[in-house]
């Protein structure tokens, strides 16, 4: 619960340091903003927070902030419904049948980056290829993303073609932030 947020609605070093452990330790987060009612706008105190978040946490993006007043009781009921509904989508397992018909609209929607290929004396890939997604775990949401490549790494997939995937994933299933997808080769036929 952010307290008293300056009259900037800013977070503090401390809050700052707090999401990121609850990030770090892949649990789900509500933000409830404290005391808006002493502030002039509470929509304009949420927008601030979202934007320091999405300097700061960028991976927070799409955390729900709830403004309270805990004295006047003020937002508690918006609160508590946001919880619940954040835990079940946390708690969710979605079928693979869905995530890939997602997967399939994102790419088509901006297809990946177009690469050369990785081309050594042992080894010729062309373009990258997403081939296939699946849910490994629930809480936080994980995903297993399927490419054409033997030795898939982070850098496989370039940053912004990765948190586009990620930002359309949790718009798509209402997901709260984090979610984790790892990159994993895809298995060859034989």
């Amino acid at each position: 619960m952010l307290d008293n947020p300056d009259a900037r609605g800013l977070l503090t070093k401390g809050e700052i340091s707090l999401l990121s452990e609850v990030v770090s330790e892949g649990r789900a987060l509500v933000i409830a903003a404290n005391k808006v009612d002493a502030m002039s706008t509470r929509a304009d105190v949420i927008q601030m927070i979202q934007e320091q978040i999405s300097t700061t946490i960028p991976i927070l993006n799409g955390v729900s902030i709830i403004p309270i007043s805990a004295q006047n009781r003020d937002g508690l009921d918006m609160l508590n419904e946001t919880i619940v509904k954040t835990f079940t989508s946390w708690d969710t397992r979605l079928k693979t049948s869905h995530l890939n018909t997602w997967l399939r609209k994102a790419t088509s929607q901006q297809p990946p980056p177009r690469f050369a290929g990785v081309k050594t004396k042992r080894y010729k890939a062309g373009p990258l290829k997403i081939k296939y997604i699946t849910q490994t775990s629930t809480r936080p949401p994980s995903f297993a993303l399927f490419v054409n490549r033997r030795v898939p790494t982070a850098d496989t997939i370039p940053e912004t073609y990765f948190r586009y995937l990620m930002s359309s994933l949790k718009k798509e299933f209402g997901l709260p932030p984090p979610i984790n997808i790892q990159i994993a080769k895809s298995k060859t036929k034989k």
